[in-house]
């Protein structure tokens, strides 16, 4: 990872250009929660594994409070293609290019509908799976905990 140079302070610039452009990772989606609002999220197949007995386990990665799923792009590519997951990484109510209300929701345990909502759609839309793992990054680690 680059480093920020001590003699002119942290240059946060850098992380933003270490991030894959829009155009380089999956397209976001969109899928209908409960209340009728339209969520985006990026879906990331696994690759083919010879011989896989069992359909792979979906791994829904949450970002943290004030990003979005783009931030998450080089991890879920990586756990799709050599750890076999198929992976979601949504952006979650409040958050993401276009948000009704950036970084709020209307009642508490709204994200877990949401979740579970986005669960449900993936099993209709993209493949059924025999297993889910909820994993997160700081706000989206703290929400993978409450709903587990």
């Amino acid at each position: 990872m680059p480093q920020a140079q001590a003699s002119n302070g942290l240059n946060f610039d850098v992380l933003v250009n270490i991030l894959p452009s829009a155009e380089d990772i999956p397209p976001l989606q969109s899928y209908t929660a409960r209340d009728g609002s339209t969520l985006g999220y990026r879906y990331y197949p696994s690759a083919d594994v010879a011989g896989r007995a069992t359909p792979p386990t979906l791994l829904v990665l949450l970002h943290g409070s004030s990003a979005s799923s783009h931030y998450l792009a080089p991890m879920a590519e990586y756990l799709a293609e050599f750890a076999g997951f198929d992976v979601i990484t949504p952006d979650l109510r409040g958050h993401g290019p276009n948000p009704a209300q950036r970084g709020d929701v209307d009642y508490i345990g709204q994200l877990e509908d949401d979740l579970a909502d986005l669960i449900e759609h993936a099993q209709q839309e993209h493949a059924p799976h025999d297993r889910v793992a909820i994993g997160g990054h700081s706000s989206g680690g703290g929400l993978a905990l409450r709903v587990a």
